[in-house]
């Protein structure tokens, strides 16, 4: 019974992580996808530029890692 009851904590230890970083997913996602929007924004404003939306996705990439919880 003992040996039941942890593996119970052992899953819902998993679930409860998992359910923390879920909104952290979604956080990120939407600033990498707010970089991909202004990246193809600024393709459409000035078209000979290729550094500027590289470095919005990038940007949004790095902000997402760096503020990703530990």
């Amino acid at each position: 019974m003992i040996e039941q009851v942890l593996k119970n904590l052992t899953v819902q230890n998993i679930i409860d992580v998992n359910a923390a970083q879920k909104p952290f997913f979604n956080l990120a996602l939407l600033k990498i996808a707010i970089g991909v929007l202004l990246a193809i924004v600024s393709m459409v404003i000035l078209p000979g530029q290729v550094i500027l939306p590289v470095g919005l996705i990038a940007g949004g990439i790095i902000t997402a890692v760096i503020k990703r919880p530990r």
